[in-house]
């Protein structure tokens, strides 16, 4: 069977899309690995070896999706995640998904990995490789206890799909600086054609393991009420008594709370879901 012939069937069965979906049918679905795809692979994870200092706090990795499997996973692992190198190593992917509390991956599962790969697919695929995504999420450690690890990485991905084959990155374990469990992604774009490697924001993304924690307070609500008016920060915070900043503040906590972007973002997907 040819290799176009089996993309077209591995993407018919991917329906819906979730991380789990795509790793099951990827897993299975043999195929070469392009020659091509390794070289790049290999040539953009540099990126991360330019600096070798701060690997004293981290692990890197490098994920082969289509064996399920860590290809490297090197630093102080155990002292970070708190399981042995080998765990992961043996275990592959299966072994980190048990450990991940069940809320966060479910949230990476259906909606964060699905967003993450609607964004690939609308760029160029030379282009894939100098994104790079950073998520929070919360793992089980070896006694049990919930410890939260910040990634960051990129993906090479196949042509066709854009979905990924291998992953890259680093870890480190964020607990003692994460307060609270909301999940944030932040994804930027490295410009590798320019000497000065510049980084451009593209975007930061909320999602709400507990969805008590999305919801607005009865005073940020009452801002958007005015916000959908029309009312400006100043004409806000001169109703309410309160300071600009304050107000201000306000305005950040819901865009964060509802995940959007912008005014008229918010105030649609507040029309959308009855919050005003």
């Amino acid at each position: 069977m040819a290799l176009s012939e089996c993309r077209n069937i591995y993407m018919k069965k991917l329906s819906p899309l979730t991380y789990l979906n795509f790793s099951d049918e990827l897993h299975y679905l043999k195929k070469e690995n392009d020659i091509e795809e390794i070289l790049s692979f290999f040539k953009y994870i540099n990126r991360f070896q330019n600096n070798l200092s701060f690997l004293r706090d981290t692990t890197f990795f490098i994920i082969d999706y289509t064996k399920r499997k860590y290809l490297l996973l090197t630093g102080p692992v155990k002292e970070i995640i708190g399981h042995h190198q080998r765990d992961f190593l043996d275990g592959g992917l299966q072994f980190v998904i048990d450990l991940y509390q069940k809320d966060d991956f479910y949230l990476w599962n259906n909606k964060i990995f699905v967003s993450t790969f609607d964004l690939l697919k609308q760029q160029q695929h030379t282009d894939h490789s100098s994104y790079v995504f950073e998520i929070n999420f919360r793992l089980r450690d070896k006694k049990g206890d919930l410890i939260t690890v910040l990634q960051k990485g990129s993906f090479v991905t196949d042509p066709l799909t854009s979905l990924p084959l291998f992953g890259f990155g680093i870890c480190s374990n964020i607990t003692p600086f994460k307060k609270d469990n909301s999940m944030v992604q932040v994804i930027s774009k490295y410009d590798d054609d320019n000497k000065q490697n510049i980084v451009s924001h593209i975007s930061t993304n909320y999602y709400y393991p507990n969805p008590e924690e999305a919801l607005l307070t009865k005073r940020e609500t009452e801002i958007l009420k005015w916000m959908a008016e029309g009312l400006s920060s100043k004409q806000i915070a001169d109703k309410f008594k309160l300071s600009f900043n304050t107000v201000m503040n306000h305005r950040k906590n819901i865009l964060r709370k509802t995940n959007t972007k912008n005014v008229a973002e918010l105030i649609k997907h507040a029309i959308m879901n009855g919050i005003i």
